[in-house]
Order: C-alpha cells, then structure tokens, then sequence
C-alpha cells in the first residue's frame, strides 16, 4: 500500500491494482471508518456461464483468470488488471486489432452484468502488462477478447448457450470459416480435449497410448489417462480418432466430474444395449443431471455424439 498525492491510496496485488483518490480516502477518514478490502481470484467457470447470456459478450474469450474484489468503498476507483495469457500476433495490424479488442467483463454482486472499455497499460519494449478502468462499485472482473470467436451457425441452437460458454473458457473453438458445426460428431480425442481443458485438469503421470504418441491431442489424452478418466480400449490402444459413443462420453464426464452413481434402475426403451462397464455411469450421469435420454424413450448408448451434445454435458458440469 503506498500514498498518493499524501491522501490518495494504492493498494498493490499480483491480482489487481486498486487506486483510491483523495476524496474517497479522505471520506473514510472522516466517518471514522475502517474498510476490509480483499482481491482474490474468480471462478472462471462461473463468469463464462454468465458470458453466455450477455448480448455484449457473445462471441467473447476469457483472457488470464478472473479477480474477485469486495471493498467497502464508495465512488469511481480505478482499477488494473494484469494481462496474462495474452497471445500477441507478429503482424503488427493484427495485434493491434487484438489490443483493440480487450474489455473487461464485470459482474456484480447484485446481478448488474456489463461490459466496460479500458485502456491498455503498455511496458518495456512496447510490451502490453495490463488494463485499467474506473469502476464505481466492486464486484468479480474478467479481462475479456470481444468477438475472439464468431461463430454463424449457431444462433438459435437448442446447445447455443452451452457452445458459447465453453468456447468462452477456450476449449473448444470453431472453424475457420466461422462456423461450430455443432451437428457434426466428435471424435474421442477431440472430446478428451475439451473435457480436460474446460475442467481445467492437470496430467499426474505420463501414460502415453501406442498409438496416441504422435497424436495432436497427445497430452490432453495422457492428462486424462493419468487422472483415470480414460482407460483405452487396452493398455495401448486408445483410438483418438473413432467418433466416441454416448456411452464412453458418459463414462469420461461421470469420472472426470466425480459424479456419484444412483441405484436407480435404467428404464430406456434401448437399456439392454448399454454395456454393464458404462451402466453405472449412465446412472450417475442421469442422476445429476448431465445427460438424458431422447423423446422417443431411447438413449442411444452406441450412437456417436454430436459436437452440441458434447459441449452440452461438458458445459453441465462447470
């Protein structure tokens, strides 16, 4: 905490930068007021469920981790942010458009949601370090990339608001030419990846699959064998690219979430062709919630997942 101006103060974390003025400090003083002021990190999971739902974020990636702050202080503040996990372009135009895309996502403690301009605080060798904005109340704040991801095809999806809440978090993006393709099917390897990156999980071993050594998504799978998410077919053989099966996604989701089972019996129409190895983890996933069955009775435990289908249940477990 250093003064400023001999009556303003500035309070420092790794996390956050806080800039009381004169007037607000000289107010506390006055009322004879003593204030707990606390920086620490958000749930980043729970903003990009918000984001979801805010017109002005649409499209938007969390950048660095959230940063809760409570304070009992009233008035404009300034606050800063550091900008971490910021992936600059060489291009000069395409930085700058980047730069230019940075806001801030605020979400109070009251409900209020909005999206607030800042300004970017470069450093040595022209370096950005962080963004800083004037707020009037405190509440949970997320450096953001507007339309960091624009996706044409989903708009009026029945996952929309799934696809837009993973995709906020950066484990899962679209394609290039802008679309999700949200019917398309997944692949085991692809799903591993999302799985591991939304939960944010980390590998606790190196288990590697004969033929996952040369795989894109080689360290999503070794993380996921390692926290015994994913066993394989065999001790070798773990088939990144078969499209996986409803089944297997409700084992993954069940094991990688902790879901607990429930002794409820299966009444699908199709119950007989759920293997007994995933039985138990239909019934967890069921009873949490996390996945369901189709209209006409049926669960389809052999059936492929599509992409919405898989970003659905992911996004029910955060």
């Amino acid at each position: 905490m250093e003064s400023l101006d001999g009556l303003g103060l500035k309070l420092t974390s790794r996390k956050a930068t806080l800039e009381l003025s004169a007037d607000q400090t000289r107010s506390l003083a006055q009322a004879g007021m003593e204030t707990d002021i606390t920086i620490q990190q958000g749930d980043q999971r729970k903003v990009a469920q918000e984001m979801a739902g805010i017109s002005t974020a649409q499209g938007a990636k969390i950048i660095g981790e959230p940063v809760e702050i409570t304070a009992g202080v009233k008035g404009n503040t300034k606050v800063t942010l550091p900008l971490q996990g910021l992936d600059l372009p060489n291009d000069q135009a395409a930085r700058q458009k980047l730069l230019d895309s940075l806001s801030v996502l605020v979400l109070h403690s009251d409900g209020d949601k909005q999206v607030v301009e800042g300004t970017v605080i470069f450093g040595e060798q022209d370096k950005p370090t962080s963004i800083e904005f004037i707020v009037d109340k405190f509440s949970t704040f997320a450096v953001i990339q507007q339309k960091a991801v624009i996706l044409e095809d989903i708009s009026g999806h029945w996952a929309e608001s799934s696809m837009l809440q993973v995709t906020a978090l950066g484990a899962i993006t679209g394609y290039p030419d802008g679309s999700f393709r949200p019917n398309n099917k997944i692949t085991r390897a692809e799903f591993v990846t999302v799985l591991v990156k939304a939960l944010d999980l980390d590998a606790q071993g190196d288990k590697v699959f004969a033929d996952s050594a040369d795989h894109w998504a080689k360290e999503y799978i070794s993380t996921a064998a390692s926290l015994g998410i994913v066993e394989g077919y065999s001790s070798s053989q773990f088939g990144p690219n078969d499209l996986i099966t409803r089944e297997q996604m409700a084992v993954m989701i069940t094991r990688a979430a902790g879901l607990e089972g429930s002794k409820a019996a299966l009444t699908f129409a199709d119950s007989d062709q759920i293997s007994h190895w995933a039985q138990q983890a239909v019934t967890a996933a069921l009873a949490n919630k996390v996945i369901t069955g189709y209209p006409d009775g049926s669960f389809k435990p052999k059936g492929n997942a599509s992409r919405a289908e898989a970003v659905t249940i992911i996004a029910r477990t955060l």
